[in-house]
């Protein structure tokens, strides 16, 4: 289960979500994970408008705080960095984040990069999108690079109602060497 939050503010925007997997059986595979990310826009604090050229649509600075909590690894990693929204045709949302990781429990740092996409389609009359995330993050210190990646295809019968698919790739799953998780899975999602 996932429950996930975005809002626009006067000078930036605000996400966070949580991640619930297998509470029932928490030690054999019980899994909770939490990102919150704002974003401050450049442009709307020093020129009270966005910084826009070419299909660049603004500039930010980046915070995040990443935290998971399973059997097997507890830990809160702050990430800084840049931020940008792209105007890319097509997509309601594309944004692009460059940022450092800083794991307190590893020697060093990683840097991360973030693509981050919402793409609107009709077929046949019905509202779709395909949307998702990509994180491509470097090692650090004895932890090994990965990739984490969350495509979804979404049907939406009703604007608080969307069901669809999505499919989870994600090698070294939170630094573990060579626990890679790929799995298809089915969602239904309801808009607050």
């Amino acid at each position: 289960m996932t429950f996930r939050h975005a809002k626009p503010w006067g000078k930036g925007d605000n996400f966070f979500f949580i991640d619930v997997n297998n509470p029932d059986n928490y030690n054999r595979g019980g899994n909770l994970y939490m990102e919150w990310g704002p974003r401050l826009s450049m442009g709307k604090i020093f020129k009270d408008q966005p910084i826009q050229f070419g299909i660049i649509k603004d500039f930010y600075l980046v915070g995040e705080l990443n935290h998971v909590h399973n059997p097997h690894v507890v830990k809160t990693i702050p990430l800084y960095g840049i931020s940008v929204d792209l105007d890319i045709p097509g997509f309601s949302m594309f944004k692009l984040n460059m940022v450092k990781r800083d794991d307190p429990h590893l020697k060093g740092k990683s840097e991360q990069m973030s693509m981050i996409w919402n793409y609107p389609f009709k077929l046949f009359g019905n509202s779709f999108s395909f949307e998702g995330f990509m994180d491509i993050v470097s090692n650090e210190g004895a932890t090994p690079a990965s990739l984490h990646t969350q495509p979804q295809l979404v049907w939406k019968p009703m604007q608080k109602l969307n069901v669809g698919i999505e499919y989870q790739y994600w090698s070294n799953k939170n630094g573990r060497k060579g626990f890679t998780e790929s799995v298809l899975q089915g969602m239904v999602r309801w808009n607050f």
